[in-house]
């Protein structure tokens, strides 16, 4: 690794135990070396290629969350606005 990214054995080793960490020009090379995220890199951990089933789960919650209160505001945009006998056209309608 070390004849790789042209640095000496104990710059390596220095990595490996914590004492010190490469610069992010050198964590760029690495991550592309090993083919994986500097995030990956900095905190240790190998994000599994496939999501785990509850992490999933609170994916698509979220996603549908968000796409019903999108809907909810876009629905309020374009009804009009009636008080008594005064009624105001569509939001999207002036625009």
């Amino acid at each position: 690794m070390a004849e790789i990214l042209n640095v000496s054995g104990r710059t390596v080793s220095r990595w490996e135990t914590g004492n010190n960490m490469p610069d992010i020009s050198i964590l760029v090379d690495i991550a592309d070396y090993y083919d994986i995220s500097i995030p990956e890199i900095i905190s240790g951990e190998r994000k599994s290629e496939m999501m785990n089933e509850e992490e999933r789960k609170i994916d698509k919650t979220m996603s549908d969350y968000a796409t019903t209160e999108k809907e909810k505001i876009f629905k309020e945009m374009e009804a009009p606005k009636c008080h008594g006998s005064l009624c105001i056209g569509s939001i999207l309608d002036s625009a």
